[in-house]
């Protein structure tokens, strides 16, 4: 027998070739159907443009909700039930658009309509929700109080948090924006709010509390419309009125008068 035909194994080198051309030929189309399939994606992948949201975007939102489509049409919903017929994902999703957001859990726990919700007294309420911070307690009480009875006038409702804190700097108090953004103050809040509210948002200076009274008292003046006031010097017939002046603008005066 021709030795040179025999692998060390004692096994024909011409079967170990066929063996091996059979592996590379049934996994070579694999391997290439896989390529195609990949790059056919890829091309997909590029032609289609980024839009926050789709496939592309991350998987699991890390704010809101992640079923938009869903919570679309539980805003939609709302619109048309009243307060107390209101499903436990419509005060959930009602809490998240206010920013109380981390109470969802407990009302998913404990509550069964928005009547329940409405029915829970202040202490009630901290206790069923697990609420510890007064501000949240107050802002969600006059919020159902609104969603109650609709056909009240509500303007100071049109202001969320956002613009609050906004206005902090208008007014020249932008060291009280921290705190005002964790107890979530908005336009009812800010326009109920007492001494105690503002010590346990701790403005404790005098002058401040003042500022933050007049500022109220101007903005209830102006029926709470968000875009009265005048953070630049401009040629409008009214740009005359200083109860409208930010205080940007009145620093803007001063320096012009060499003052500042």
């Amino acid at each position: 027998m021709d030795t040179s035909m025999i692998s060390l194994s004692g096994r024909s080198t011409r079967s170990l070739k066929k063996i091996l051309g059979k592996i590379k030929r049934s996994n070579s189309g694999g391997f290439e159907s896989d390529r195609t399939r990949s790059s056919q994606a890829a091309s997909k992948d590029v032609d289609q443009p980024f839009v926050r949201g789709n496939s592309r975007a991350t998987v699991n939102g890390r704010l809101g909700w992640t079923n938009n489509i869903s919570s679309s049409s539980v805003v939609a919903s709302m619109k048309k039930k009243r307060f107390s017929d209101w499903s436990v994902d419509m005060l959930c999703t009602w809490l998240e658009t206010m920013g109380l957001g981390q109470y969802t859990s407990e009302v998913q726990r404990h509550i069964g309509t928005g009547a329940d919700l409405a029915k829970l007294g202040g202490n009630e309420l901290d206790l069923k929700l697990g609420i510890k911070n007064p501000l949240h307690r107050k802002k969600l009480i006059l919020a159902m109080q609104a969603r109650i009875d609709p056909k009240r006038p509500d303007p100071a409702g049109a202001l969320d948090c956002a613009w609050v804190v906004r206005w902090l700097d208008d007014i020249g108090l932008p060291q009280y924006k921290e705190s005002f953004l964790e107890c979530r103050v908005d336009g009812r809040l800010l326009n109920l709010i007492t001494v105690d509210d503002l010590g346990y948002l701790k403005v404790n200076t005098l002058l401040h509390h003042c500022s933050i009274r007049r500022g109220i008292q101007i903005l209830r003046e102006y029926k709470f419309d968000p875009e009265f006031l005048k953070r630049r010097a401009t040629e409008e017939a009214d740009d005359g009125n200083i109860l409208s002046w930010s205080n940007h603008r009145v620093m803007e005066w001063l320096r012009q008068g060499d003052l500042a």
